[in-house]
């Protein structure tokens, strides 16, 4: 089985985190042309809870990308609240990024706490985008929704399992997001950690990783026998505060 690899580009949203640096409308255009020719699949074109002209630009984009017929899809990024959900879903794309905070991670109440905020964003959005019927949207269309929590490089194991089970099986959601936003990891750290993820029986997601050569039926014998969730996929998102970051992605 081969999986299928998903190309998440961030530059118009994050490239305009530099100091300084402001894309006019297109530029923005430009870069989504330049994306679509890469080959990119999802473009986070902006934070959409940040101001009103964020939602204009990013419902400008989808609506450009649809005008010409291109593959790549608009994503807009958001918090994991019920407060963003409602300017997200105005931006009328169908790609749907959020990040939420646990606040304590050591306080499983804490932890609880922050899941049940995030299922109550996930389904405000769920029951917004539903109701929309000025989005021109067939009517099959789902929302797509990718959820970022707990760093990677500073969360233990137990953590991150329990977190990634309550997305995947509870809510659904369609990408899970696993960042390094610390930007502390190594390739072989980040990858172990990654794998952990990818072969917990508790998440139960459908991957199918190459296993050591000294336990080559371990990950073919727990995706055969776990709780396989069909839909989602798994996401990477790597800071590059060590010059890591694309020596972690690609490992």
């Amino acid at each position: 089985m081969q999986n299928t690899i998903t190309v998440i580009d961030e530059t118009i949203r994050e490239g305009m985190q530099y100091r300084g640096i402001v894309f006019s409308q297109q530029q923005r255009e430009d870069i989504i042309d330049f994306q679509e020719q890469l080959g990119v699949d999802i473009c986070q074109a902006g934070y959409a809870p940040a101001h009103i002209t964020e939602q204009i630009n990013i419902k400008y984009l989808n609506q450009i990308v649809r005008q010409k017929g291109y593959n790549i899809k608009i994503a807009a990024m958001g918090r994991a609240s019920i407060r963003d959900a409602k300017s997200l879903v105005q931006t009328g794309v169908s790609d749907f990024h959020l990040h939420a905070h646990i606040q304590d991670k050591s306080d499983k109440s804490k932890i609880e706490e922050s899941l049940q905020k995030i299922k109550y964003a996930v389904d405000e959005i769920r029951k917004e985008f539903k109701s929309k019927d000025n989005l021109n949207l067939n009517s099959n269309v789902s929302p797509t929704i990718s959820i970022a929590v707990l760093d990677i490089g500073t969360s233990f194991f137990e953590q991150l399992e329990t977190v990634a089970s309550f997305l995947v099986n509870e809510l659904n959601i369609d990408i899970l997001s696993l960042p390094d936003t610390s930007g502390i990891m190594s390739p072989d750290s980040f990858y172990d950690a990654i794998r952990e993820i990818a072969l917990s029986e508790k998440v139960g997601l459908n991957l199918n990783m190459e296993s050591d050569s000294d336990n080559s039926t371990s990950s073919i014998s727990r995706i055969k026998n776990g709780n396989l969730n069909k839909k989602s996929q798994l996401s990477v998102h790597c800071h590059n505060d060590l010059g890591m970051a694309s020596a972690n992605t690609l490992m």
